[in-house]
């Protein structure tokens, strides 16, 4: 056995350019670019912030 650790498994890196919404959950229709800046989702309770984080898991 090799004294190494085991390397994680090969990931691959992904950008969202556009994000198209609708009639998912609670956003009946909208579009984000988020560009090439890092996103963060700032909302009240109920606003949709994790809507938007599912719909992303779903690509």
């Amino acid at each position: 056995m090799s004294s190494e650790a085991a390397s994680p498994p090969f990931r691959r890196a992904a950008r969202v350019r556009r994000l198209s919404l609708v009639n998912f959950r609670s956003w009946r229709h909208a579009v984000l670019d988020p560009g090439d800046a890092p996103v963060v989702l700032v909302g009240p309770n109920g606003a949709g912030k994790t809507n938007i984080i599912e719909a992303v898991s779903f690509l």
